[in-house]
């Protein structure tokens, strides 16, 4: 499948995002199409494949509350640069259309 390459880091992207609002068992989980304004200082990776983490279960828990609601859950995942701004792309060498993993 192809590359969409974003013309600026002010492009918006819509995807599908697990949310929750509230803290407790599995079923605050909540699968939204959520819309993603990437800034200057983000780097926008379209996923491929996401982890579940035992901090996301923590998260949802509430063992380790954030401090507002909504949250979007996920800290692990590998995917595709589809934005990034020239200092960013500098600073770790990254480029439009690279793999990554976090």
């Amino acid at each position: 499948h192809s590359l969409r390459h974003l013309s600026t880091m002010k492009s918006s992207v819509e995807g599908e995002a697990i949310r929750i609002y509230k803290t407790g068992d599995v079923d605050v989980l909540q699968s939204e199409r959520v819309t993603y304004n990437a800034a200057d200082s983000d780097i926008l990776i379209r996923n491929e494949y996401a982890g579940l983490n035992f901090i996301d279960t923590y998260h949802r828990s509430g063992l380790y509350p954030f401090p507002s609601y909504p949250v979007t859950l996920g800290v692990d995942g590998c995917g595709v640069v589809e934005a990034i701004s020239p200092a960013l792309s500098a600073q770790y060498q990254l480029s439009i259309g690279d793999r990554v993993a976090y």
